[in-house]
């Protein structure tokens, strides 16, 4: 798994630096405007994508907490039924559900977060990027905008995962 990810380290910012170059000839002054919208959203993912690792690895803890806890619990079922301790264990494997549901929802809500992150990316580069393009005179065409739409999406890709690679690599 590591092969492709330290590929995915040298290649993306080749492919990233040979994309813009390839908008500067087709939209000139407007692809500073895409770079930088584009640059906003990547500390933002970076942040995103390391409270989610964060409170996967703290939801994994709980989880292997509990599932230890229930594994005694039923390995020791005599010994709790016959000490009446089956209020007190299921007390302590319901408070420690709580915590993990706890770190579950906080967990979505940030899966949720990087997800509309990565589709709202596109749609506001894009919108931006022409806008600025027409407000500075410039006539939208369809090759103009197909090509650049098509550049556009392939340099999606390595801007959105290059946040993941660079934490998985350290």
């Amino acid at each position: 798994m590591i092969a492709p990810v330290l590929n995915m380290l040298w290649a993306s910012p080749l492919q990233v630096v040979a994309i813009l170059i390839w908008l500067a000839f087709i939209l000139g002054p407007s692809t500073v405007v895409a770079v930088g919208v584009l640059f906003l959203f990547v500390p933002l993912q970076g942040f995103v994508t390391k409270k989610l690792l964060s409170y996967r690895r703290a939801q994994l803890k709980f989880t292997d907490v509990r599932v230890k806890l229930t594994n005694e619990l039923v390995q020791g079922m005599r010994v709790v039924k016959l000490c009446g301790w089956e209020d007190a264990m299921r007390d302590r494997i319901v408070a420690l559900r709580k915590q993990e549901l706890a770190v579950v929802r906080k967990t979505r809500i940030i899966s949720a977060l990087f997800s509309m992150l990565l589709v709202a990316q596109p749609l506001l580069v894009t919108v931006v990027t022409f806008s600025v393009y027409k407000a500075l005179g410039n006539p939208l065409t369809a090759p103009t905008v197909v090509t650049s739409l098509a550049l556009l999406t392939m340099l999606r890709f390595p801007l959105v995962f290059l946040p993941f690679i660079i934490i998985q690599t350290l």
